[in-house]
């Protein structure tokens, strides 16, 4: 979709801001796969956890402050819809799951 956008009004930064945000959201959901077994698993302290929690949030922020501070390539709204992605796919397979029950 964006490749399409990008092809009509010619601006690269859009899909530039997708795949940085993609990117990083897949990082981040990485991240939370390990923190949540860690958690089931009770091997790691809480300390690790919680340092877990702060790189997850850092790379929220990196991947925001590209698109606040590097308009000229990369576009912010691509990043936040992107970065989202995985959330509101989990969100929306919950929600599917809780219906057919």
């Amino acid at each position: 979709m964006s490749f399409i956008i990008t092809f009509v009004t010619r601006d690269y930064t859009i899909p530039v801001g997708w795949i940085l945000g993609s990117i990083m959201g897949m990082i981040v959901y990485l991240v939370n796969i390990e923190m949540i077994d860690m958690i089931i698993s009770l091997k790691k302290s809480v300390l690790i956890v919680m340092v877990m929690h702060f790189v997850k949030m850092m790379l929220y922020a990196l991947a925001l402050l590209a698109g606040i501070f590097m308009k000229q390539y990369v576009h912010l709204a691509a990043v936040f819809i992107a970065l989202m992605l995985p959330k509101l796919t989990i969100y929306w397979t919950i929600l599917g799951e809780r219906r057919n029950h």
